[in-house]
């Protein structure tokens, strides 16, 4: 990550030297999955693999007490006919395939 990008739907800080924390930043919604959400994270990831180096640890967290994720929203996908959901669906990447050296611990 070059420049440090701003989100609408992810909060992003560097507590400590190599670790970065991202925060799912939708609390008015239980932090629930939306396109904008998917995108802002697609980006994200996509600018962590193209600098590996830059963090050793990122945590993934959830803004708001009520919960760290609520899953999909919803009522984004009740305004959306089938073949909308549907064309979202089959847009996203596919996830990124890292393998960690050691035990990971309970987190």
């Amino acid at each position: 990550m070059t420049s440090e990008p701003h989100y609408a739907t992810l909060a992003l800080d560097e507590p400590a030297e190599h670790v970065l924390r991202v925060r799912l930043h939708r609390p008015e919604s239980a932090n629930a999955l939306n396109t904008q959400m998917g995108l802002d994270l697609w980006d994200l990831w996509d600018r962590i693999n193209a600098a590996p180096a830059r963090h050793r640890c990122i945590i993934l967290t959830g803004s708001g007490g009520r919960a760290f994720c609520a899953g999909g929203d919803l009522k984004e996908r009740h305004g959306m006919t089938d073949e909308a959901w549907q064309a979202q669906r089959n847009c996203s990447p596919p996830p990124p395939r890292r393998s960690a050296k050691g035990s990971s611990g309970n987190i």
